[in-house]
């Protein structure tokens, strides 16, 4: 049973993931059998970008745009970021959503109708401002993958595919794309996931969404501005990413209690404005894959287009492969925080985030996954036929009138390289063919074609029946014996009188004929055309259209108009028949020189309908001139003119020669093919000889008949002499010339129909020649249909001709199977993960030895079973530790499966620590940024952060508020020097220090940012560790958690904090400062020892405490009253609004710790 799909494709590179799914999900079901396939409704996708329009043009002549009601633009034409960011001013409740990173729009010049110019926060403004609409449209698709007929769809499409009864109801996978290095993108994944989580009508599936997030990696081959900014990008939104997975909301959180021990879930105010419950305990995607552009396997997939395409493979794998979902999809949701947990479990290193109560610690967050596939090649061998033979017809239909042997031979005839002349000559030689082929040639005595057409059926017996006539009136009764003057006046009173009745019926034969000539004519002159484009190009055909009007509409009429006119003089001239008659003296009736007077004098006068049917041949010629052939000569040129263009762009495109086959029909990297590529050039020319076996020996004649057939469509017609057009509509798309309409002439005197000139379409441009030519490489019974239709378990066995009626000899047999294997290895090591792990820096953080990052391999169906490779085939399924259930999942007699895919993927995520992919291209443009100065410090952080900093930094916020209350335990006690210009320290134990990272993302704080723009500057640090391989850059944050809990330790509490901590308690008892390395911002010198002196220095600290709260709220206020007037100072500093209520809680909670103290002092002994 195939599962419901909902994709959600986020900015341009999501987008074009969708493009390629798509596609391919299309290409499946028609190899499938599935005619003019419809996506199931049960498998949606939704685009959301910033741009108006869908970006990525340049891909469309590979793959296909989304469909425009798959796309949600958010972000109409004209309208520009300070429209946007003006709106979200006026709604007072965004305001805590973007403090201290909302964009202030003076001199920002991105034009957001294309985009969001690579800068996150922009992005992130665009999701603010078009939450709603992203939750209607999620609302709208959830309706159609929700529908009652969904189910019955799906089980009806698994049944056709795999012949089996589909059980069950499917369950529903939503998978989100993005990039994590854009604007658009990275801006929109976080909101996007979180509207999913908490609409309704998805829910508990919207809270398992499965991330597929590219990496900055994928985008290094673009290089120059195209690469600006996602590196930064991407290290603000692995920290938004890893800040919501880490969240540790609790549901049951005591929202009421004075001192709540969990962590409240999230209130999002942007899902509350839009109508959604606000509070969700995490956010982000549930399960995020990194994908990079190099992998474990080495395999470097190159361009991000490229890598786009095999995601896209990739997921459609899971979608149909009944084992990979069951072994992938399945077993994410199942169990990856259980495998997130035993990998947590595994190492007893300090990585900030692992300390705390279980429901505290930030669990390893990052899986990825690889693919690879293992096919019979057929699909690239045959990208490599069609390029071959549209390139070659293409340059034959474009150049034939210049470049042809027939032009150069014009050219010598002619002593000029005139184009237009030669372009004539070859015309004047191609028009008599033709014109006999379109039924128009009137040469001489041999043809008449037109005239021929359009004489009555039954034409010689109205000549007998008016003879007849004109014997009966004359010799009927007894008539006495008469002179023969007496007879002729007789005989011409009966022709007079049955001529004018011969002539009318004539006439009306002659109508209905010329009314039938008028609708087969058309399919004549179609063919004619076709078949001479396929001869002479389209620039000669048209020369030779014109040629064939100037005959039609010159030298024709006037031969028409000269045999009227005799036929006419002919048949007034009757009388010459009486010549013998009129020296007759009496005769009677039975006289046979009287019976064949009137049969000569009726036959001549009969000849006047061939100057009827001339005067009518001379009517219809012009007509078909004008309305037929010169339109059709303007046709062709334009045709011409679009074909020259697809000249240049198919210049890359394969050409007709033996070479090795270009890049462009190679198999991407991961997919490992059994045909060789480089035997393509010999294996088309093999197929090609025997398609035309026995008809056509030499290569020139072969080339020619292709082009006949894929040009002129011979091979569609039902026997050799069948000169109809196709008339099945299932081929009609398939002719080169398209009539749009009837024509008719001008000639009132046979019909009443309006007049009306013939409209085509000439469909020469290389995608309507690409979809001839496919239907003519797989025609059933073919050399190349059967080949092309081989599957891989037909390709490695005799279980069918897979070479027309020719059996596979051993020996093929034999190195097929050994490819196959060798193959299948290739393709299983570089199935790995799509990241880089560094080595040295796994061991360190997840004590890690041999066993790497223990990814795992899911095959889809092999179509290996009771094969003679069943055996070998299940001993290779064994050493990934299959079981022999497992096994016979995957194994399968299905004859149509052509590919093995392979998807791996790390079932215990990974700390982002250890993920080169991730990280290094961050430490490289980072550096780059230091050593150009101030200014391009700034820029590489300027508009990427898009979150306050609760929601930003990379902690789970029982960590987060440790540190909060640790920075302030350290600032009481000196433990922390600040000086400008230099990177701040704090204290350790052991009189050692350690170093926040320098330069800060935020250069140059006010004192009151110090705080925020430590914490702001952690994912530095992390960038560090994995630069690094130790795990020291993060010894400055960990000890600001340490200070700030109640009791240090691994496994004790960070969010509850009931008792002051170690530090503090030493100072209230003995008033020192052992440790510190500046100014404490305590003063207790005058407070005397003893006893009294720790209740006054606990007093000292609540009061010093107290007086910073007063201040905050000072500052809040005076802040909150300057953003009501003026929006835009939330826009960059200050940035501890933003931690507002956490800053408040901390100090609140060191507060609460000085009260429990004196508590203690007056406790009786005995406790």
């Amino acid at each position: 049973m195939y599962s419901r799909y909902l994709f959600i494709g986020l900015g341009g590179s999501g987008g074009k993931t969708l493009r390629f799914l798509k596609r391919d999900i299309k290409k499946w079901m028609e190899k499938n059998g599935i005619e003019n396939p419809k996506i199931p409704d049960g498998w949606q996708f939704l685009h959301i970008d910033t741009p108006t329009n869908p970006d990525g043009e340049e891909l469309n002549s590979i793959v296909p745009q989304i469909s425009p009601d798959e796309y949600l633009g958010l972000i109409g034409q004209n309208l520009e970021i300070d429209e946007v960011q003006q709106a979200l001013d006026h709604n007072t409740n965004y305001a805590p959503e973007q403090e201290g990173w909302r964009i202030d729009p003076q001199g920002l010049n991105v034009g957001l109708s294309k985009g969001a110019g690579q800068y996150r926060a922009i992005g992130r403004t665009v999701a603010i401002w078009g939450a709603s609409r992203i939750e209607k449209r999620i609302k709208q698709i959830s309706k159609r993958v929700n529908h009652h007929n969904v189910s019955s769809e799906l089980k009806e499409l698994y049944s056709k595919v795999t012949g089996e009864l589909a059980s069950g109801q499917p369950p529903l996978r939503i998978i989100v794309i993005s990039s994590l290095a854009g604007g658009s993108g990275a801006g929109l994944l976080t909101d996007t996931c979180d509207i999913l989580r908490a609409s309704p009508s998805l829910g508990s599936e919207g809270s398992e969404t499965f991330g597929i997030l590219y990496t900055p990696e994928v985008f290094e081959s673009l290089g120059g501005d195209a690469t600006g900014g996602v590196q930064a990008n991407t290290l603000a939104a692995i920290s938004e990413v890893l800040n919501g997975h880490w969240y540790g909301g609790d549901p049951l959180h005591e929202a009421n209690s004075i001192n709540p021990r969990t962590v409240p879930q999230i209130e999002d105010r942007i899902l509350k404005d839009i109508g959604l419950a606000g509070s969700i305990e995490q956010s982000g995607p549930a399960y995020p894959f990194l994908i990079g552009r190099v992998g474990e396997g080495g395999i470097d997939h190159g361009t991000p287009e490229r890598l786009f395409e095999m995601v896209g493979r990739s997921i459609l794998s899971w979608m149909t492969s009944q084992n990979v979902e069951a072994k992938f999809i399945s077993f994410t949701i199942g169990n990856w925080n259980q495998f997130a947990k035993n990998r947590a479990s595994s190492s007893k290193q300090d990585l900030l985030v692992n300390d705390g109560l279980r429901g505290e610690q930030g669990l390893p967050a990052f899986s990825s996954l690889g693919y690879s596939r293992l096919s019979v090649g057929v699909d690239y061998f045959k990208e490599y036929c069609v390029q071959r033979i549209i390139k070659m017809v293409n340059e034959f239909v474009v150049t034939y009138n210049y470049a042809s042997q027939e032009a150069h031979t014009a050219m010598e005839k002619k002593s000029t390289q005139e184009v237009d002349i030669i372009t004539k000559a070859i015309a004047e030689h191609h028009k008599p063919p033709f014109m006999r082929k379109a039924g128009l040639s009137e040469v001489g005595k041999t043809y008449n074609q037109i005239q021929d057409a359009i004489e009555p059926e039954n034409a010689e017996d109205l000549v007998r029946s008016f003879r007849k006539d004109v014997e009966r009136m004359v010799l009927s009764g007894n008539q006495p014996k008469q002179s023969g003057a007496e007879w002729v006046d007789t005989i011409e009173n009966a022709i007079k009188r049955y001529q004018k009745e011969f002539e009318a019926k004539y006439q009306l034969g002659l109508d209905k004929a010329s009314e039938e000539w008028v609708g087969d004519i058309t399919s004549k002159i179609l063919n004619a055309v076709e078949e001479t484009i396929s001869e002479c190009g389209l620039e000669a055909t048209a020369q030779v259209c014109m040629l064939a009007s100037d005959e039609l509409e010159n030298d024709l009429d006037e031969d028409l108009q000269g045999e009227e006119s005799r036929a006419r003089k002919h048949a007034l001239k009757y009388d010459e028949a009486f010549a013998e008659l009129h020296d007759k003296t009496k005769i009677d009736s039975n006289n046979e020189i009287l019976k064949q007077a009137i049969r000569d004098a009726t036959k001549q006068v009969a000849v006047n309908r061939l100057a009827m049917r001339a005067q009518r041949s001379r009517t219809l010629s012009g007509e078909v001139s004008k309305r037929v052939i010169r339109p059709m000569s303007r046709y062709l040129s334009d045709a011409q003119r679009e074909a020259k263009n697809d000249l240049e762009d198919m210049s890359t495109l394969v050409p007709w020669s033996d070479n090795p086959p270009p890049k462009i029909v190679l198999p991407p990297a991961g997919e490992f093919p059994l045909i060789d590529p480089n035997d393509f050039p010999k294996l088309f020319k093999s197929l090609m000889q025997r398609t035309f076996k026995g008809s056509i020996d030499d290569e020139d004649g072969r080339k020619a008949r292709v082009r006949s057939d894929i040009i002129a469509g011979t091979y569609l017609r039902k026997d050799a002499d069948k000169i109809e057009r196709p008339d099945d509509d299932a081929i009609r798309h398939l002719l080169t010339i398209s009539p749009k309409n009837e024509w008719w002439p001008d000639a009132d005197s046979f019909s009443q129909k309006a007049q009306d000139d013939l409209r085509v379409e000439v469909r020469m441009n290389e995608k309507e020649l690409r979809m001839r030519t496919e239907s003519w490489l797989q025609q059933e019974g073919s050399a190349f249909g059967e080949f092309l239709d081989t599957g891989l378990r037909d390709y490695l066995g005799n279980t069918k001709a897979a070479f027309s009626n020719n059996k596979i000899d051993n020996a093929e047999l034999d190195d097929r199977k050994a490819r196959f294997f060798a193959q299948l290895d290739a393709a299983i090591l570089s199935s790995a993960p799509l990241i880089n792990v560094s080595k040295g820096t796994l061991g360190v953080v997840h004590k890690v030895e041999n066993d790497g990052v223990g990814a795992e391999s899911v095959f889809s169906e092999i179509p290996l079973d009771s094969h003679d490779l069943t055996a070998s085939m299940t001993s290779k399924l064994r050493e990934f530790d299959l079981d022999d259930t497992d096994i016979d999942s995957i194994l399968t007699a299905d004859g149509k499966v052509e590919h093995i895919d392979i998807t791996s993927f790390i079932p215990a995520a990974l700390s982002p620590l250890v993920i080169d992919s991730l990280l290094r291209p961050i430490a490289d443009d980072r550096q780059q940024a230091e050593m150009q100065g101030e200014n391009a410090m700034q820029g590489f952080w300027e508009f990427r952060r898009a979150r306050p900093l609760k929601r930003f930094v990379p902690v789970p916020q029982a960590v987060l508020a440790s540190m909060i209350r640790g920075w302030f335990t350290a600032r009481f006690l000196g433990l922390i020097k600040v000086e400008a210009g230099e990177a701040f320290e704090i204290a350790r134990d052991g009189n050692t220090t350690a170093k926040f990272p320098y330069p800060l993302l935020t250069t140059n704080p006010a004192p009151m940012d110090y705080l925020p723009a430590v914490l702001e500057a952690l994912p530095l640090s992390y960038v560090e560790v994995n630069l690094n391989g130790k795990l020291s850059p993060l010894d400055a944050y960990k000890t600001l958690r340490d200070l700030g809990k109640e009791v240090p330790g691994p496994t004790k509490a960070n969010y509850v904090y009931n008792s002051l901590s170690p530090e503090l308690k030493k100072w209230v008892e003995t008033g020192e400062f052992p440790n510190s390395i500046s100014d404490p911002t305590l003063k207790g010198s005058h407070i005397p020892s003893g006893e009294e002196g720790v209740k006054h220095r606990i007093d000292l600290l609540e009061d010093h405490i107290s007086a910073g709260i007063a201040s905050y709220e000072k500052e809040f206020e005076e802040h909150k009253h300057k953003i009501n007037t003026d929006p835009s100072a939330l826009s960059g500093e200050p940035h501890w609004p933003g931690l507002r209520h956490e800053i408040e809680k901390a100090l609140k909670d060191l507060k609460g710790a000085c009260k429990a103290a004196k508590k203690d002092l007056s406790k009786p002994s005995f406790y």
